[in-house]
């Protein structure tokens, strides 16, 4: 057997590690040699994947100076501002693309679906409404819409409007019909006979107020949030039964 001096042991992984991050550049520095756009995109791409928004969105408006065209690019810049927590950023940037003359259909909904998200999360209630109105009434972008429609009407507590977004995006997709939503709808509206129907065992038949108050903490789930109250709906994600005592 022909002996192994140890430190080639000990150099292996970082040898492994150098031509993954030199394979990884090449990459990048070949799809910039080919187009601008898609070199920007590959790198905004990769930031994303490593969970780095703030570098994507620079690679992103890097990539928008120097093609200033590039509608897709400057709907994901917005999109990229208003995950960064910059929902006013993110409406400067999709109302300009609106404004744009000869934008194609496809790509005029999609920013309006975009608009009336940031919309959502800067609080405009009554914008992100007409925009979802207007995208919800084409079939390609209705099912979306719809979803973020139920959204916006559990958030004003409106219960009748979102159980009509809900019935319109299960005549959509019968997938999306969401029994336990629907049962919370029903049972906000006072209607006990048609949500017991859906979930006869569920415990808020017997307790439709909220459930039962309790000195424990409470935390969502799904969101984390720590509510000092137990609810059916998380004030945080707006899940429904959500809420567990922590343990």
């Amino acid at each position: 057997m022909i002996p192994v001096d140890p430190i080639w042991l000990l150099a292996l992984p970082l040898l492994f590690g150098l031509g993954w991050v030199t394979a990884r550049l090449d990459r990048r520095q070949a799809a910039r040699s080919l187009d601008p756009e898609q070199g920007h995109l590959t790198e905004s791409l990769a930031a994303l994947a490593d969970g780095d928004a703030r570098t994507a969105l620079k690679s992103l408006l890097e990539a928008i100076r120097e093609r200033p065209d590039a509608l897709p690019l400057q709907r994901a810049a917005g999109t990229l501002f208003r995950r960064l927590g910059e929902p006013d950023r993110a409406i400067e940037v999709h109302l300009s693309l609106l404004g744009r003359p000869g934008l194609a259909e496809d790509l005029r909904l999609s920013c309006l679906l975009e608009l009336a998200r940031d919309y959502l999360d800067a609080g405009i209630m009554d914008r992100a409404q007409d925009s979802l109105e207007m995208v919800s009434a084409s079939p390609d972008h209705a099912e979306p819409a719809l979803g973020l429609m139920v959204d916006l009407m559990q958030r004003q507590r409106r219960w009748a409007d979102a159980l009509s977004a809900l019935d319109r995006l299960a005549r959509i997709n019968p997938a999306s019909s969401a029994a336990g939503l629907r049962f919370h709808l029903l049972m906000e509206l006072g209607r006990e006979g048609d949500a017991k129907s859906l979930c006869p065992d569920h415990p808020r038949l017997n307790r439709p107020s909220a459930p039962s108050k309790t000195l424990e903490p409470q935390l969502c789930v799904q969101c984390g949030f720590q509510a000092r109250q137990p609810s059916w709906q998380c004030p945080g994600c707006r899940r429904w039964d959500t809420i567990r005592p922590v343990t």
